[in-house]
Formats: C-alpha cells, sequence, structure tokens
C-alpha cells in the first residue's frame, strides 16, 4: 500500500512539473492570459481530463509556481544569521537570486506579474533594509521609498544580466539605505 502511494506521489509530480514546463516555454512567447489549456496540454503532451484534475486554469499553474518560490526565499531569508550585518546578509540575498535567476527571472523580474513582484517586495525585499533603530516604524514612506528602490536596483542587475558581483551590488544597496536612513528626505 505504501508503494502504491509514493508511486501516485510521484506521478503527481511528474505530471505537475511537465504542465509547469510546458507554462515556462510558454511564457516566454506570451502572457498567460493569451495561453490556453489546449496549448498548454499539447506542450506537455498530457490530456485534458489529466489538467483538471490538478488545475481549473493556466493561472493555477503560475500561482503554484509563485508560491513555491516564495517559499523558498522566506526559508532562505529567515535562515540568514540573524547577527549577521546588513550588508552581509543583502550579499547572500542577492547570491542566492543569482544562483536561481532562472525562477526568478521567469517569476519576479522578466516575466514577472505586479501583483507578485508587490507580495514579493512586501516579503522578502524589506530584510535589504538596513534596520537603524525602528525608523521603519517611525517613517513609513522612507522605508517604502528604500524598498522600492532596492528592489529596483536588484530589478535593473536582473535584467542586465547580473553583471556586477553580489558583494559590490550589496554594498551599494547598503550604502544607499544608510544614507536615506540618516538624511532627511
Amino acid at each position: 500500500m505504501r508503494n502504491k502511494i509514493s508511486q501516485t506521489n510521484q506521478r503527481v509530480r511528474l505530471t505537475k512539473r511537465l504542465f509547469q514546463e510546458a507554462l515556462i516555454t510558454l511564457l516566454e512567447e506570451k502572457t498567460i492570459d493569451k495561453i490556453s489549456v489546449t496549448e498548454l496540454c499539447q506542450l506537455a503532451q498530457l490530456n485534458r481530463t489529466t489538467f483538471y484534475q490538478h488545475y481549473g486554469q493556466p493561472m493555477d499553474i503560475l500561482n503554484e509556481m509563485e508560491e513555491s518560490l516564495l517559499a523558498d526565499a522566506r526559508s532562505f531569508v529567515s535562515a540568514l544569521d540573524s547577527e549577521a550585518k546588513t550588508q552581509e546578509k543583502i550579499e547572500k540575498l542577492l547570491t542566492y537570486v543569482k544562483a536561481n535567476q532562472s525562477r526568478f527571472s521567469l517569476l519576479v523580474f522578466r516575466n514577472g506579474r505586479d501583483d507578485f513582484r508587490q507580495i514579493f517586495l512586501e516579503n522578502i525585499m524589506s530584510c535589504l533594509i538596513p534596520h537603524v533603530e525602528d525608523y521603519e516604524r517611525a517613517d513609513v514612506y522612507r522605508y517604502s521609498y528604500m524598498t522600492s528602490g532596492s528592489f529596483a536596483v536588484v530589478f535593473n542587475w536582473a535584467m542586465t544580466g547580473y553583471k556586477t558581483s553580489p558583494a559590490k551590488l550589496a554594498a551599494l544597496i547598503n550604502d544607499y539605505a544608510r544614507k536615506l536612513s540618516v538624511d532627511d528626505i
């Protein structure tokens, strides 16, 4: 019985992976709202019945992939040494993003949806901001500006091929955020 459950779980994982790979391929050509179940099934070489056993629409696959990336990124961020300096944390996060650039490019940067970018910004990018005496609670606009600005720097870095090293970019983000945290806007 246990072996049968294991085979079923493995089959479900394989099926979902095939649908995800097909979706990734199609997203290189068009936006999610232009992708049909029929073409997704054809590319995955699976039938519509199988699709509907797991999903209601192609957007469900994208949501599942986004949730997985967000969960992985949250786990990574929460595992960062709380005693480490902010710049070290930024560098580690940037190294993680670069190591997983295909997923980040698809879901956050190049093909990302604005609503998911906002969720990512709120949940992950906020760890890039140095925590200087709770200023973020006192000045929500400055904190928002710093978080969004940091995301814009990382976005540009990704869109231009990750040419700057994570260490150098971490220093830049940290310097800008520190300066903004002590200067008047």
